[in-house]
């Protein structure tokens, strides 16, 4: 799952965001606090958000997420741990986003924001493709006899085709993690 942490120093409105980005379209969005090094705080009127846009087509306006806090009638008062908001969502692989975390406390608002890109899974071979949800051989998988172990198959890139592995069982690799 990918992981983007934003931690406000609400002392001095500075902003520290940290990326784990994964090849999944699983992710994570995690908003927290501190003053100083302070993690458990009592809060004097505050409210916060995060807002995550798709920018990969900019002529297209397209907001994933829109998360704001506390809820209408509502309020915050205290933390016990620096992290106060998590807000999972999907990120589509190779897309590209835009994720601003903001925070308004005692009428002084901070604001930080991140342009990223969700990876995709590592290429297997120089010849595959990716169709938009995962790797595809430009060969089709054979059909093996049913007596046969479909993963005894690899896929070897010089002759552009699938091959019956005649190694250690042990070592073929899981035909569908790779695909």
């Amino acid at each position: 799952m990918t992981t983007i942490t934003a931690i406000c120093d609400l002392a001095t409105h500075t902003w520290e965001v940290r990326q784990d980005l994964q090849p999944t379209n699983e992710a994570s969005l995690k908003l927290g606090f501190r003053r100083g090094s302070e993690t458990k705080l009592t809060f004097k009127n505050i409210s916060f958000g995060i807002t995550a846009k798709r920018i990969t087509n900019p002529a297209v306006e397209d907001v994933v997420l829109d998360m704001q806090y506390p809820r209408k009638g509502h309020a915050i008062l205290t933390s016990v741990s620096e992290i106060v908001l998590v807000e999972n969502c999907i990120l589509e692989m190779c897309d590209d986003f835009n994720i601003e975390f903001w925070v308004k406390e005692n009428g002084v608002e901070s604001k930080t924001s991140i342009e990223t890109t969700i990876p995709l899974p590592e290429q297997p071979y120089p010849s595959w493709r990716w169709d938009g949800i995962q790797w595809y051989a430009p060969g089709p998988f054979p059909m093996p006899p049913e007596d046969e172990d479909p993963t005894a198959y690899e896929w070897q890139e010089e002759s552009q085709g699938w091959v019956k592995n005649v190694r250690d069982p042990e070592e073929v690799w899981d035909l569908p993690e790779r695909v």
